[in-house]
């Protein structure tokens, strides 16, 4: 944007100032190391600056997108406290939004995706559907622990006990 440039050239005239003011420190003006270094600690603020306007949006968009995700996963296999703790998650984010407070986009993004996996692991249609991903890879450290993990997968998948599919899929 238009902005951002001018901005940008800014901090490169700041900069080049700086720098003209460390060169004259070389040769001895004795307060143009003080004016250099309060130039560069100011070109530094409007970078931090800079870069807050600038994830912002990518910080709203990731939260946007872990919402939508964790709405669908909790209205398919959650109970009744993870949808409450849904709409608090859902709350955290409209506030974030109406303050355009990157930090608080974040730590609701992060704690949505919590949300996310809890309610997803807790399912046995997670545990069976990732056993039967790594089964069928080939990329195994031990190809013959594997190929017991995977027998024993298969034989409590037929015997029903999801404790040791689970237990066997957190080992392949």
């Amino acid at each position: 944007s238009s902005t951002a440039k001018l901005r940008a050239e800014e901090v490169d005239r700041q900069v080049s100032e700086a720098s003209a003011e460390l060169a004259a420190a070389q040769g001895g003006d004795p307060g143009a190391l003080e004016k250099a270094d309060r130039m560069i600690r100011e070109v530094q603020a409007q970078i931090a600056s800079f870069e807050r306007a600038v994830a912002l949006p990518t910080a709203l968009h990731e939260l946007d997108e872990a919402q939508q995700s964790v709405s669908k996963v909790v209205a398919q296999h959650g109970q009744a406290n993870d949808q409450e703790e849904l709409a608090a998650l859902e709350r955290d984010g409209q506030r974030a939004r109406e303050h355009q407070d990157g930090q608080l986009c974040r730590d609701t993004t992060e704690r949505l995706w919590s949300l996310h996996w809890v309610v997803l692991t807790r399912h046995d249609g997670f545990w069976i559907s990732v056993f039967q991903q790594v089964a069928e890879g080939d990329k195994f450290s031990d190809p013959a622990l594997a190929r017991t993990l995977i027998a024993q997968g298969s034989q409590a998948l037929q015997t029903h006990d999801m404790t040791k599919l689970r237990e066997v899929t957190r080992h392949l």
